[in-house]
């Protein structure tokens, strides 16, 4: 098993690559764990900082950039 997949299925953070999270997200009922790219500036985001479980329907913000009320802005 490769130390990190750049797409595909996951199970946790470590299996995605370094600008990418884990997500979950729903197909009408079913769920789907997949490596997606890390939220750009002006997209919605998640603030969950800790834990290596998958994200629930958005990612983390891109390095250098914080997620502000469901957005991603800048930290400058």
């Amino acid at each position: 098993v490769p130390a990190s997949v750049s797409s595909g299925i996951c199970s946790s953070q470590s299996e995605c690559g370094v600008d990418q999270c884990c997500l979950e997200t729903f197909n009408t009922d079913m769920a789907l764990v997949s490596c997606a790219p890390l939220a750009e500036p002006g997209a919605p985001c998640s603030d969950r900082k800790e834990g290596t479980d998958s994200y629930k329907g958005r990612c983390p913000c891109k390095k250098g950039y914080d997620c502000v009320d469901g957005t991603c802005a800048s930290t400058s």
